[in-house]
């Protein structure tokens, strides 16, 4: 037998092997649903083969599917569940999964503070279930600790966020041609940001037509990247227009103390999302942990997987 063959072999047994752990996880999910009086559940809809199997979970639990890829029916899985969120196709651990879903489902109003949350993540080849987490929606989070702080700005459209995060995490994961970059967006409340900001280079969106320099248009998402390389922060306000590149934050964190190993940028960081009403996103270069602040503080971080 060929070395091929065997190749061939091994795939397809660890993709039926794969398949049954799907299965078993998904029968103890709806277990653990009931057991632990779960307000609402959270699943990758990559991994669900039919929509449909939804209906086996109690009515009062409230449903949201997380959609890595772009191939899925959204009007079939909207018609199915409660809520469904877009996230990166990116290679992310199992917790992150689980992370930048809760994030995101928060932002939008889909989950809300407290609620017991049954996560299941999982594989990407084949898409499947592995992993099952109960989880009390905002206790790793610090800004839940202000009731009066929202995780989005109201000026800030659910898309633009999104898509903020998506870059963030898309850099963190490829760099620029091959090298490892950091970079700082600071999203929503634009005119009290630009009031703590100056430039430190000649603004390269400054000029252009609002239209051309919207975050939510695909054709910008090079030129963003490769502005990343640049020192300095994106402004972009609350419905997506970048407002300017290479800006330098001058908001102070105040008391504030940044946990150990943060240098400058995360500083900056601290400081702009503590004296604002924005959302900031950070890259670290040396790491390309993405990490997301409001008020002040960390809201949740992502490990680029080795």
């Amino acid at each position: 037998m060929s070395s091929d063959a065997e190749t061939a072999s091994d795939k397809k047994e660890k993709h039926r092997v794969r398949r049954l752990i799907s299965e078993r996880v998904w029968e103890s999910a709806l277990q653990v649903g009931r057991g632990v009086g779960a307000d609402a559940v959270l699943l990758y809809a990559d991994a669900l083969p039919d929509p449909g199997m939804l209906q086996a979970f109690p009515e009062q639990i409230e449903l949201v599917l997380i959609v890595r890829s772009e191939e899925h029916d959204l009007e079939k899985l909207e018609a199915a569940a409660d809520a469904v969120v877009r996230v990166p196709s990116l290679p992310l651990s199992r917790m992150d999964q689980i992370k930048i879903a809760v994030l995101l489902a928060v932002s939008r109003g889909s989950l809300v503070a407290d609620q017991r949350v049954v996560c299941l993540s999982g594989g990407m080849e084949p898409p499947s279930f592995d992993t099952i987490m109960v989880t009390e929606v905002g206790e790793e989070m610090e800004v839940f600790t202000r009731p009066e702080t929202e995780i989005r700005p109201d000026d800030v459209h659910p898309e633009v966020f999104d898509r903020s995060l998506e870059l963030a995490t898309e850099l963190a994961y490829q760099g620029r041609e091959g090298r490892p970059v950091g970079a700082i967006f600071v999203v929503g409340d634009t005119e009290t940001v630009l009031n703590y900001s100056k430039q430190l280079i000649l603004n390269p969106f400054r000029g252009y037509p609002p239209e051309q320099r919207n975050l939510l248009d695909p054709n910008l998402a090079e030129t963003v990247k490769e502005l990343a390389t640049l020192d300095g922060a994106f402004i972009i306000s609350g419905d997506g227009e970048v407002v300017s590149a290479g800006s330098y934050l001058r908001a102070s964190t105040g008391d504030e103390e940044l946990p150990a190993g943060l240098g400058a940028r995360h500083a900056a960081a601290a400081g702009i999302s503590a004296s604002t009403d924005a959302i900031v996103l950070t890259v670290s270069e040396s790491t390309g942990c993405v990490r997301v602040w409001k008020a002040g503080k960390i809201l949740t971080e992502l490990e680029k997987l080795p």
